[in-house]
């Protein structure tokens, strides 16, 4: 019975376990794509800043809230959209002819990366046996880590060999691989069919206008001064969406980033 269960849990994992190979693998490959873009459209160098900026604000303030809303949704629903958004970025990225069109074309892809994220270690909390949780993020960092570790050497020599734009659409055909893949073998999760109760929409306007200014202040800092006037403006934005992110979750009867939460040793 015990070998039938760990048989069910591991089987079901393969989806979310290629999930994560497809994020780790597609990131490495992109760790080499900002200098070779700005080198082929013409620009500075330090524009590779904004290219990488973009999908981490999208992927640290989406990441929460499709979190939550995976639940109302289901896990199986969540991982399918992730993965055809983070599919729709990396399309769009192999097309990207200026600055802003690569910049929206990673955020969107940061977008698909922080749907996905949540739902993989979803599975791993409500699937996997307590004592073999563990076990169950180690080998998901395994799969990540070690798809991370192989990609940018691949990627740079596609790149050597060929042009970036070829090394994106490698990446675009491995995304529509295990998207197909994945769509055909997800095993459909229990769902509510609707966002949790009383879902914290202020709170997600702020978690989202929070990170995108946290995460603007050292590479504006870096790029336009660390005492230019923009650099200023998103220090100081970044302090008071800080204040409003406090003050929606305390309001909230079901918030985002719950304080309480935060503050169990377990999550410490």
């Amino acid at each position: 019975m015990g070998d039938l269960r760990e048989k069910t849990y591991i089987k079901g994992f393969l989806p979310y376990g290629l999930a994560a190979f497809l994020v780790g693998i597609i990131g490495g490959f992109t760790a080499v794509l900002g200098p070779a873009f700005v080198n082929d459209i013409g620009i500075d160098y330090n524009n590779t800043t904004w290219t990488a900026l973009s999908m981490a604000i999208s992927t640290a303030a989406f990441a929460p809230i499709l979190g939550k809303l995976g639940d109302g949704v289901g896990r199986r629903t969540t991982l399918i959209a992730g993965l055809a958004v983070f599919t729709l970025g990396n399309v769009l990225t192999a097309m990207a002819s200026s600055l802003v069109f690569m910049m929206i074309a990673r955020f969107i892809v940061g977008a698909g990366t922080a749907a996905i994220a949540p739902v993989i270690m979803a599975y791993i909390v409500t699937e996997f046996p307590k004592e073999k949780m563990a076990r169950g993020f180690s080998l998901y960092m395994l799969i990540s880590s070690g798809a991370v570790i192989f990609g940018p050497t691949i990627g740079s020599l596609i790149i050597d060999a060929f042009d970036w734009r070829i090394m994106m659409w490698v990446c675009v055909t491995i995304c529509v691989i295990i998207f197909v893949i994945c769509f055909f073998i997800t095993e459909k999760s229990i769902a509510t069919g609707k966002p949790p109760e009383n879902f914290d929409f202020a709170g997600s306007v702020m978690i989202l206008l929070f990170f995108s200014m946290v995460l603007c202040i050292p590479s504006f800092g870096q790029n336009l001064g660390w005492t230019s006037v923009p650099f200023f403006g998103v220090l100081l934005g970044g302090v008071l969406f800080l204040i409003g992110l406090i003050n929606a979750e305390k309001k909230a009867i079901n918030p985002i980033l719950s304080g309480r939460f935060m503050g169990r040793k377990p999550f410490v």
